[in-house]
């Protein structure tokens, strides 16, 4: 009985961390996209969102076809010609993920 009540306290525990990792990330991303009017400010938020989604590795997947897709359409639009630090940002945010995955799942391709 204890043994059970130890694995429902674990599962539930897991299910709740995934459940505000889950609304973390969304809001993140939310952020991301989302204008505000106040410019410079907006900017730095962007910059800060880019660099916080690092630490959402279960998302890296879909993480790295966002920001791929937003680099691509921000570096081709006119109105984006002073946001070189956020490009730069999401450039090094798709290093991150692409180091961490050979890191650690390069390591687990080796071993087959």
């Amino acid at each position: 009985m204890f043994v059970f009540s130890v694995f429902q306290f674990l599962s539930v525990r897991k299910r709740e961390s995934r459940q505000k990792e889950f609304e973390q990330y969304h809001s993140l991303i939310e952020k991301l996209v989302t204008p505000s009017h106040r410019e410079g400010i907006f900017l730095d938020q962007q910059i800060a969102v880019v660099f916080e989604l690092r630490n959402f590795p279960r998302y890296f997947e879909c993480t790295e076809r966002i920001l791929s897709g937003l680099r691509t359409l921000w570096s081709q639009t006119k109105e984006w010609p002073n946001y070189d630090r956020l490009i730069q940002e999401l450039g090094l945010t798709l290093r991150y993920i692409k180091d961490y995955r050979e890191r650690y799942f390069g390591l687990l391709w080796w071993r087959k």
